[in-house]
């Protein structure tokens, strides 16, 4: 996919696992990579507070915005030397809208809360990036309109939409979507690229989009499903007769 010569292992296995972003000569082998990097830190600000999100979900919420103010803090202190980190950071703001949204519609905060919480979660995000990538903030390329733009579409979609009922291709869709997102580019690319030299475009691309749909289904079928059944097992919680009879197994 562009590159001239093989790539080691090592360098294969920094790239597949994300860490050849920070190489001095970066090796890109997923295309949601930079995505992926935000999650992944979202996810280890999040997993802490599982625990806790139940039944105090504001105070949640204001720890990890205090979290991602405070890291944006000392990533300027460090200059330079994290800015990359520190961009990353400036976007984990975004996914504290969703984690807001599911606040709401799983009855956790009232819609006064829900309002004021967006409210400083926006100011949240003009504090990130002011410093960071201060072109977002200038009205003829505004981050803050468009996600106001796309928070006030989605919410609207949610509230007019949350009767409807999906059929069975929007289902298999819904269920495939993280998986087809990872995938998405590399297959794609690689398809299209063996495929276009034997067979028309137009068909090259219906191939690849299958192919494509196949992958994704495969991976969500075989590794988000069984992740997630793992996970649940973990954190099921088991009575104390099952705690006993598993120490007694050990």
């Amino acid at each position: 996919m562009g590159w001239k010569t093989p790539l080691t292992f090592e360098q294969y296995f920094r790239g597949i696992t994300l860490f050849g972003i920070y190489d001095e000569n970066p090796t890109f082998l997923i295309g949601a990579e930079w995505t992926l990097l935000i999650e992944i830190k979202f996810y280890f600000i999040t997993i802490v507070f599982i625990p806790y999100i139940r039944k105090f979900p504001v105070a949640a919420y204001l720890v990890q915005a205090l979290i991602v103010a405070g890291m944006i803090v000392i990533c300027r202190k460090f200059g330079t030397e994290v800015f990359l980190l520190a961009v990353q950071v400036s976007y984990i703001p975004i996914l504290l809208f969703g984690q807001l949204i599911y606040f709401l519609y799983m009855q956790m905060i009232s819609r006064a809360t829900f309002i004021g919480l967006c409210s400083l979660n926006f100011l949240l995000t003009i504090y990130v990036i002011r410093d960071l990538q201060p072109g977002f903030l200038e009205p003829v390329n505004s981050y803050i309109i468009t996600i106001a733009y796309c928070f006030a579409i989605f919410m609207a979609v949610i509230h007019l939409c949350r009767d409807l009922k999906m059929g069975r291709i929007g289902r298999f869709f819904e269920n495939i979507s993280y998986s087809l997102y990872l995938y998405h580019a590399n297959i794609g690319i690689v398809t299209v690229g063996l495929l276009f030299p034997l067979l028309p475009y137009w068909l090259t691309f219906f191939v690849a989009f299958a192919v494509m749909l196949a992958v994704s289904w495969i991976s969500y079928r075989y590794v988000e499903l069984w992740g997630m059944q793992r996970v649940r097992s973990i954190l099921k919680p088991r009575s104390r007769t099952q705690i006993v009879a598993a120490g007694n197994a050990s």
